[in-house]
């Protein structure tokens, strides 16, 4: 997938639509670990990607990811798995296993860690859809234009 963001990678961290993967409208927040034409297998706890063991370092020591399934992930799609792997419901449980492109909102690039200016930024952001739906415009983040706003989009 090539956006603003650049191309996901294994590892990036994705926000995308739940509907199709767990029946609710909720925003799902994975990790990247396959991308198109990955084979992946877990291994005693361990996720091998291609034949090679996949290193986590972004994980706590100990944590294991189990699954029985070997999943090869098809074009325009990646596999995701959640941080807390061991109640995670991710890409091993989905009714669709893999997470479409065109399902995918956004990509983590940095954090917030102060509570005051998560609350700044998110007003900020609100103010600024508000503003382009009074406008007649949407900002679409696949294409990264904008465009006419309709009835499906508000």
């Amino acid at each position: 997938m090539s956006n603003i963001w650049g191309s996901l990678q294994r590892g990036d961290i994705i926000f995308f639509d739940g509907f199709e993967y767990i029946n609710s409208c909720v925003l799902l927040c994975k990790r990247v670990i396959g991308v198109p034409g990955d084979i992946i297998v877990f291994i005693n706890g361990n996720i091998y990607i291609n034949g090679s063991k996949y290193e986590e370092e972004y994980l706590p020591k100990g944590v294991v990811t189990e699954c029985d399934s070997i999943f090869v992930v098809p074009d325009d799609s990646v596999f995701v798995l959640g941080d807390n792997r061991e109640d995670s419901f991710d890409s091993r449980f989905f009714k669709n296993t893999y997470v479409s492109y065109e399902d995918i909102k956004g990509k983590y690039i940095w954090g917030i860690y102060s509570e005051e200016a998560a609350d700044i930024i998110i007003k900020s952001m609100e103010k600024l859809e508000s503003v382009k739906r009074l406008r007649g415009f949407t900002y679409d983040y696949r294409s990264n234009t904008h465009r006419p706003t309709n009835i499906r989009n508000i």
